[in-house]
């Protein structure tokens, strides 16, 4: 993960459901993942029992 996070991985999806299924294959990468939806920008985290969570960006 070192590499790929010197480089600044980025990826766009057309929808939520594109961008959940490369979410669930690609789980070593969700946490502390900056995400832009509609202009806001969030953080991604984990909650109980594995579930991600989206946190505002500035709350």
């Amino acid at each position: 993960m070192d590499c790929l996070a010197s480089e600044g991985l980025r990826r766009t999806f057309e929808t939520i459901a594109e961008a959940a299924a490369w979410l669930k294959r690609h789980p070593e990468v969700a946490a502390g993942t900056i995400v832009v939806i509609g202009g806001i920008v969030y953080v991604v985290s984990t909650g109980g029992a594995g579930a991600l969570v989206l946190i505002p960006l500035g709350a």
